[in-house]
C-alpha cells in the first residue's frame, strides 16, 4: 500500500494510490464542472453531452483491439451473449437513462454540498444488493459504517434545514442524489457478472454507455433538444469538461485498481465528497455549515467502512460511469 522513502524515512504514496488521487480529483472536476452548468440546461440534455466523451474512449479503445471487438461477433467464442447484451442494455437505461439525468436534477436542487454526499451511497447499495442478490454477510464494520452513513445523511439535511426551508426544494438533492447512486450501483453489478465471464471492462462499457445514450436521445425527441445556441455557450463547454474528467476519472480508476488495494482506492476516491461541499461553498456559494461539513464527513466514513468491509467478500468491482 505505501512505499517508503529512503531519503525522508517517512511513507510516501505508492503509484496505484497516486492513480487513485487521480480518479478523485477528477469526479471532483466533474461535479464542479456539471454545477456550473445545471442551472442553464436541461438535465437530460447535459446527461447526454457529459456521456459522450465516454463514450468516444470507449470506442477507440475497442476498435484498436481485435480481441474486444470479437466480444461483439455473434459468431466468435467470446462474443458476449444475446441475453447478457439485453441485460446490460436494461441496466445502461436505467444507469444513464435515468441515474445520470437525476444526478443532474440533483445539482440544480441542492448544489454540490448536498449531490456529492448523498451519490457516495453506492458503497451502501452495494452492500445491500450482494446482501439480498449474492448472498453476502455483513459484518462488524458494514453494519457500523451503514448507521453512521445513514447518520451523516440525516445531519445533512438538518443542517440545511436550518439555513433553507424544506419548501425550497433542497431535499431532493438528498433523493434524487442516493437513487441516481442506486441505479449505477445496478449498473455496477451486472457489469461485473458479465466480466466474470471474461468480457473485457471496455467493452462492457463501450455497449452500456451507447444504450444510454440511446436512450437519452430518445427522451429528447420527446422533450424537445435546445436550441443551437447552446453549443456557442460557457454552458456547453462546462458539459464537455464534465465529461472529460469522467473520461480521466474512468481510466485512473482502472490503474489504480491494477497496483494497488482495492478498499486503499475505495478510501483515496471517496475522500473527494469532504471536500466537493467546501468548493461548492467557495465557488458557488452553495449553503453550508459546521453541521453540515461534519455530516460529509461521517459519510465518507461510513461509505469507506462499508467498502472495506465488503472488500474482503468481493474482488474489483468497476465504477459507475
Amino acid at each position: 500500500m505505501y512505499v517508503r522513502s529512503e531519503t525522508m524515512g517517512v511513507r510516501s504514496f505508492s503509484r496505484g494510490e497516486w492513480w487513485a488521487l487521480l480518479a478523485a480529483l477528477s469526479y471532483l472536476g466533474q461535479g464542479l464542472a456539471l454545477r456550473a452548468a445545471v442551472e442553464q440546461v436541461d438535465a437530460i440534455f447535459s446527461a447526454m453531452i457529459t456521456a459522450v466523451p465516454t463514450a468516444m474512449f470507449a470506442l477507440i479503445v475497442v476498435m484498436r483491439s481485435r480481441a474486444r471487438r470479437k466480444h461483439f461477433s455473434a459468431g466468435s467464442p467470446s462474443f458476449i451473449g444475446w441475453k447478457n447484451l439485453c441485460l446490460l442494455a436494461g441496466v445502461a437505461v436505467l444507469s444513464y437513462g435515468v441515474g445520470n439525468t437525476l444526478w443532474v436534477l440533483a445539482f440544480g436542487y441542492g448544489g454540490v454540498t448536498l449531490t456529492v454526499p448523498a451519490t457516495q451511497s453506492t458503497a451502501i447499495w452495494g452492500a445491500l444488493l450482494g446482501l439480498i442478490i449474492l448472498k453476502e454477510h455483513l459484518n462488524r464494520s458494514m453494519i457500523w459504517g451503514l448507521a453512521i452513513f445513514t447518520a451523516g445523511l440525516v445531519m445533512l439535511a438538518v443542517g440545511r434545514s436550518l439555513v433553507d426551508a424544506p419548501g425550497e426544494g433542497w431535499a431532493w438533492a438528498i433523493v434524487l442524489g442516493v437513487t441516481a447512486a442506486l441505479c449505477w450501483t445496478v449498473l455496477a453489478a451486472v457489469s461485473r457478472f458479465i466480466m466474470l465471464r471474461g468480457v473485457d471492462r471496455f467493452s462492457v462499457l463501450l455497449f452500456s454507455v451507447v444504450m444510454g445514450q440511446a436512450s437519452l436521445h430518445i427522451l429528447l425527441l420527446f422533450r424537445g433538444y435546445p436550441g443551437a445556441e447552446i453549443f456557442r455557450s460557457a454552458d456547453f463547454l462546462y458539459l464537455v469538461l464534465a465529461g472529460l474528467c469522467n473520461v480521466s476519472a474512468q481510466v485512473s480508476l482502472t490503474t489504480a485498481l491494477s497496483l494497488t488495494e482495492v478498499a486503499s482506492v475505495n478510501t483515496i476516491t471517496a475522500s473527494g465528497s469532504t471536500l466537493a461541499p467546501l468548493l461548492g461553498f467557495a465557488i458557488f456559494q452553495d449553503p453550508l455549515n459546521l453541521m453540515m461539513i461534519f455530516a460529509a464527513i461521517c459519510v465518507l466514513i461510513g461509505a469507506v467502512a462499508v467498502q472495506r468491509g465488503r472488500t474482503r467478500y468481493v474482488g474489483k468491482i468497476p465504477a459507475p460511469g
